[in-house]
């Protein structure tokens, strides 16, 4: 009975060997088709890359270079976020002391200095 029962062991063992050949070569069949396909990827990476940096190198030697310089402002004239914030808070204030002290005999010096806040020069 142990005889038989080693027997059968030795066979499913040379069976599974056997098997075990056959899907190695199916896998190595499997990464034979993947390695062609990034071969094949790589022949034409490299020359792209190659004509890329000689196209870069060329434009490189190539190029003029030109600096264009704004003209300059004039004095104070900035663009608002140039600005800081206690510009905007000073203004602020001064317009809001203006209408509180409102009276009807300044109300004409009152325009004109409100005038002055509000316009630009």
């Amino acid at each position: 009975m142990a005889f038989g029962s080693l027997q059968h062991d030795i066979q499913h063992l040379e069976r599974v060997k056997t098997l075990e050949g056959i899907d190695t070569v199916r896998l190595w069949e499997s990464f034979r088709e993947e390695a062609n396909l990034w071969r094949g990827i790589a022949f034409i990476f490299f020359p792209v890359t190659a004509l890329a940096l000689l196209a870069a190198t060329i434009m490189y030697m190539t190029a003029d270079t030109e600096i264009e310089v704004p003209q300059r402002r004039p004095p104070h004239v900035f663009q608002v976020a140039q600005l800081p914030d206690k510009y905007f808070v000073d203004e602020a204030r001064d317009i809001v002391n203006l209408i509180a002290s409102f009276t009807p005999e300044k109300a004409k010096s009152q325009f004109v200095v409100a005038k002055q806040h509000l316009w630009e020069p």
